[in-house]
């Protein structure tokens, strides 16, 4: 568990698409879905519609993964991923 806690956070970093108030969006998103997934009992709606424990403790992750597909098509890595830093070619 938690290397898919793990690979959520670097998709949320996709996500936020290296701009740190998105990051931070993402991350509040997700920790109210695990929030959620895990305090469904006191909601009586949620309660009462009768789905197993794990469904609701599966909502944060299927939820970020839906977020994900829609708005990470126009997503782009820095310009310099990859690159060794080189003090010289400043």
């Amino acid at each position: 568990m938690k290397k898919l806690f793990a690979s959520i956070l670097c998709l949320g970093m996709i996500f936020g698409n290296w701009q740190p108030y998105r990051i931070a969006a993402v991350s509040l998103f997700f920790g109210i879905m695990k929030t959620l997934a895990y305090t469904y009992t006191a909601i009586p709606f949620l309660s009462a519609l009768g789905f197993p424990s794990v469904v609701y403790k599966l909502i944060p992750y299927v939820a970020t993964l839906i977020l994900l597909a829609f708005t990470s098509k126009n997503s782009a890595a820095p310009k310099a991923s990859g690159i060794p830093y080189d003090k010289s070619k400043r």
